[in-house]
């Protein structure tokens, strides 16, 4: 009878998975490695969305800079009251 196996979650960075926790598997070992869908709006989804880094070309970066400067409006001093 096979020993009962641990299973282990992780995430791709790089192309590399790396593991939520430490391993006790020994430097070596072969292992399977399924992808898990992920549910749009789930916790993994949006920790995996926080770790991303965005994708944005330096055009794209002077676009959002220049719509964040024509949006900006005026300070007032004076009471709303």
């Amino acid at each position: 009878m096979a020993a009962q196996m641990k299973g282990y979650k992780g995430i791709v960075r790089d192309g590399t998975v790396v593991l939520e926790e430490a391993s006790e598997l020994p430097e070596g070992t072969v292992v399977v490695v399924t992808p898990l869908e992920e549910v749009r709006g789930s916790p993994q989804a949006v920790l995996a969305a926080l770790e991303a880094s965005p994708h944005l070309s330096p055009q794209d970066v002077e676009e959002l800079r220049q719509k964040i400067s024509e949006g900006r409006r005026s300070v007032r001093y004076e009471s709303p009251l």
